[in-house]
């Protein structure tokens, strides 16, 4: 179903000449398998999650395909906590498997840090110095 509607939605933009997409999987997708943690990745990814997964995969392909300036965000798993005072954004996952982020951070209220700080047709993102504060 993303990856069906993101289909449809990519031609449509391209239609309309609008430029700019930002897509929220998971962590879990694309390059960054295996770095949502042991409970994760082991029975609840492989039992539960796979063709949910799956699809996410396909979504970020025909992303990755187009000719979009396009961020794909990552989250890992989501809580529904206080938003916290900042958050980072990583290109490089050595060393992180798994965590938490409030609902909150990565959601669309947001949307103006993503124009603002992170680059264009990226995978997994963060500006290395940068951290987007709270709200």
């Amino acid at each position: 179903m993303l990856s069906a509607a993101t289909r449809v939605l990519v031609d449509v933009m391209n239609a309309r000449t609008i430029r700019r997409l930002v897509c929220i999987t998971g962590l879990g997708t694309g390059d960054s398998g295996g770095h949502g943690g042991f409970f994760f990745g082991r029975p609840l990814l492989p039992l539960l999650l796979r063709h949910i997964y799956d699809d996410k995969n396909r979504q970020e392909d025909i992303i990755r395909a187009s000719t979009l300036d396009w961020t794909i965000v990552r989250p890992t798993m989501l809580n529904d906590k206080p938003a916290r005072d900042r958050i980072r954004a990583l290109t490089d996952l050595s060393g992180i498997h798994g965590g938490t982020i409030a609902r909150v951070d990565p959601d669309g209220e947001r949307s103006s840090h993503c124009r603002r700080a992170l680059p264009l047709r990226a995978a997994s993102i963060t500006p290395r110095a940068r951290a987007l504060p709270a709200r």
